[in-house]
């Protein structure tokens, strides 16, 4: 799967009044609809536990959809009924959970539903365990925790009652709205931001409705539920217009847009990021030496996940990346001719057609400027990048059986724009598809080694020659931009000096000459300034010393790994998970450091 899915998960009750299913049932199915029409260039994941009551519900709105050939949104959405997926994420093991079921007609049910939903999920727990006490109810809630966490929006069937149940829809919708991390302790600081989430809340009686139930609600009302930070009043994002309703849309709006270049693509070609991917775990030859493909066969859905996302990713961001830099040199020259052409009109030809030539090239970058912003290449660039980088950490990690989240080590400080990379890491931990064949372990580490490890020392090699190559080839040009600067300075003094003995003593001579230091000291000057923007955006000795540090970094790791290989893949699994937090942690600030330079016209 190349694509990244919103994820939509249903909480609610059991004991629904039959006479209020149809009106739940509706609200739900609205929901769903408009979130297929909000993104319509992405597929939308329904993950459900298949309860009765509100569950079941929302499987029987899904599968409304799916089954209706006039749903509206054939003419927006590509994959027509398609589009709509339903996942069943069980809290039990398939013959436990039935246990659970009041009647034989709803047992039926659920074997119904369960063989059309697209894919099922069950734990694997063995039978002594769930006979403890309170095990079922903290499997509800890990199933629970589990559907809020990899959504983007919950929908709960409720009815408003916080009773603080374990595993309850209350207690799901209050760990939505406060924080999914409150419930087991955080994997990552304790001073990161919560992880919440937007909870649409169907208003549902219960057949054993409680007095506190808000009275001015009825069977069917829908209200949008978003977490309320207490500690600010502003909210949290680094966006300060932007509240969690705009924030939770951006965040799908940004998935749409990634899954509409896919398909873009995916137009042209029957299979475009083939060779992206095939650079993640195809065979490679390094030297003499052949090194082996990573057999596909024997990853699960959450390794294909990763390495379909990962070469979509990385196939787009360098589509950016190239026209991004057409964009910068196309504004650069074009200033430059904009800064010239304006001083020759200036000095020494007051012609209006240097004036007009200046104007049109001026224009000409404000325009190729204002392109790249309507294309967001920028953003397209930087974040498909970091996608690419976090999807393959991931990939790797499933590959060492590592059950870590990438998510959990990546800009969890992060609460604007760039959050939607963090949500679209989460998507590849769903249990799409089990194998039973599986990897030698010594295999694994050998895999791991040689497609990621060595791999990614030989990259960061290679740039960080590339780009010290640089630094010294462009910092030659910067001498030359300061000398060039220096020379505009003293050209300046000269006229300056030149103009005051002219007019004060020699009031006959021809001033023509003076126009031209005039002109030669506003083109030293600009070609001075195009060069440090130049150097500014290309930041070519940071980069030398951001590489040089991770090739050493991944050098000195495939030695610890290599001295840990004997004693099996157990041993390595901390080395590849602190490998991976390394990688992250250079991603991050890489992307941070680059957001702060954006592209401008020097003009």
């Amino acid at each position: 799967m190349d694509m990244i899915p919103v994820v939509i998960g249903i909480v609610g009750h059991r004991d629904i009044p039959e006479d209020d299913e149809e009106k739940i049932t509706i609200a739900i199915e609205k929901k769903l609809r408009d979130i297929m029409q909000e993104c319509p260039s992405s597929p939308i994941y329904l993950l459900t536990a298949l309860a009765e009551g509100a569950d079941r519900l929302a499987v029987r709105a899904a599968e409304r959809i799916k089954n209706s050939a006039s749903s509206g949104l054939t003419n927006r959405a590509p994959f027509g009924s398609a589009q709509l997926k339903i996942g069943a994420i069980l809290p039990l093991p398939v013959l436990e959970y039935q246990k659970d079921f009041s009647s034989a007609t709803s047992l039926q049910e659920f074997e119904d539903m369960l063989e059309r939903s697209d894919w099922h999920y069950e734990p694997n727990i063995k039978s002594i365990s769930v006979a403890k006490s309170g095990f079922r109810d903290e499997c509800y809630r890990a199933n629970g925790l589990f559907i809020a966490r990899h959504s983007q929006l919950i929908i709960a069937c409720w009815d408003g009652v916080h009773k603080g149940m374990v595993g309850g829809t209350s207690d799901m919708v209050h760990f939505a709205l406060n924080g999914l991390d409150q419930a087991k302790p955080r994997s990552s600081n304790i001073t990161d931001f919560p992880d919440t989430r937007p909870v649409t809340h169907i208003f549902t009686w219960r057949t054993m409705t409680e007095e506190e139930c808000p009275k001015d609600m009825d069977p069917g009302d829908v209200d949008e539920l978003f977490p309320s930070y207490q500690w600010a009043t502003a909210g949290v994002s680094s966006e300060p217009n932007k509240d969690e309703k705009e924030r939770w849309r951006d965040i799908r709006a940004r998935f749409d847009e990634f899954n509409r270049a896919v398909l873009h693509e995916s137009s042209k070609s029957a299979d475009p990021f083939k060779k992206e991917r095939s650079y993640l775990f195809g065979q490679k030859s390094v030297g003499k030496e052949t090194i082996e493909a990573i057999p596909l066969e024997k990853l699960d859905g959450k390794s294909h996940v990763s390495a379909g996302i990962y070469g979509a990713a990385e196939a787009l961001s360098m589509k950016a990346q190239h026209r991004r830099a057409r964009s910068i040199n196309a504004i650069l020259i074009m200033s430059g001719i904009a800064l010239l052409t304006e001083q020759f009109y200036s000095g020494p030809f007051h012609v209006w057609g240097w004036l007009m030539l200046s104007i049109t090239a001026g224009t000409l970058a404000v325009a190729v400027y204002w392109w790249i912003r309507w294309k967001r290449l920028e953003p397209r660039y930087l974040d498909y990048r970091s996608l690419a980088e976090a999807s393959r950490v991931q990939f790797f990690w499933h590959l060492a059986g590592i059950k870590d989240c990438v998510a959990d080590h990546y800009l969890r400080g992060q609460r604007d724009d760039i959050e939607w990379i963090r949500q679209a890491m989460l998507v590849q931990q769903l249990p799409l598809l089990r194998t039973s064949k599986t990897l030698d372990q010594q295999k694994a580490i050998s895999l791991c080694k040689s497609h990621w490890i060595d791999d990614q020392k030989n990259y960061f090699g290679g740039s960080a020659n590339k780009a010290a190559l640089n630094r010294r080839k462009f910092g030659v040009w910067s001498k030359r931009a300061l000398l060039m600067l220096s020379l505009a300075i003293f050209v300046a003094i000269v006229t300056l000096i030149s103009d005051v003995i002219v007019t004060s003593y020699f009031s006959e001579f021809d001033r023509a000459g003076l126009f031209y230091l005039i002109w030669l000291y506003g083109a030293f000057f600009a070609v001075s300034a195009l060069f440090r923007v130049y150097l500014e955006i290309k930041v070519f000795a940071e980069n030398a010393n951001r590489y040089q540090h991770m090739k050493l970094y991944f050098e000195y790791s495939e030695h610890l790994i290599s001295e840990q290989e004997a004693n099996g893949l157990e041993s390595c699994k901390p080395l590849f998970i602190e490998v991976g937090k390394q990688a992250l942690a250079e991603n991050s600030d890489w992307l941070l450091f680059h957001r702060q330079r954006p592209v401008y016209v020097p003009i």
